[in-house]
């Protein structure tokens, strides 16, 4: 899989594209299919507006304030699942399913099929993510870290 990032900046007093590049290399686990594009992330204080890029992303759980724009693919569960299982972050998440489908399996017992164009905002919960189709399912997740109460 690949995905084009385009980043726009100000230089001078104009809009420009600062960069326009298909990412090809994710992030891939010992899961045969699934791979994570960081394509972006703020720090807390990051500058406004952007007038060059910057070095390096930030982790994959951001600070309270930052964030972390991914696509992400998850192969069917057969080819070994999410490497992840169950589990939380100090994050809400926005996610999008692009293609395919996948269930968001919660530990309260419920359980909802997601498909193309479906939304989730995940506010720092319990969770997992499941594949049970033979397709793989993408993805595009915006990661905001927060402070839990």
């Amino acid at each position: 899989m690949e995905v084009r990032r385009v980043v726009t900046g100000v230089v001078g007093d104009k809009c420009v594209v600062l960069d326009d590049a298909r990412q090809t290399e994710p992030m891939r686990l010992d899961v045969p299919g699934w791979e994570n594009f960081i394509l972006w992330g703020t720090n807390p204080d990051g500058p406004v507006p952007l007038t060059e890029m910057p070095s390096g992303y930030p982790a994959m759980i951001p600070a309270p304030g930052g964030t972390l724009f991914t696509v992400w693919q998850l192969p069917p569960d057969e080819a070994g699942g999410n490497p992840f299982g169950m589990h939380q972050t100090d994050t809400i998440d926005f996610v999008v399913v692009l293609s395919g489908r996948v269930s968001l399996v919660l530990d309260g017992g419920d359980e909802v099929e997601l498909s193309v164009g479906d939304t989730v905002v995940q506010g720092g919960g319990q969770h997992a993510w499941h594949n049970r189709t033979s397709e793989p399912c993408v993805m595009a997740v915006i990661v905001v870290g927060a402070a839990r109460a």
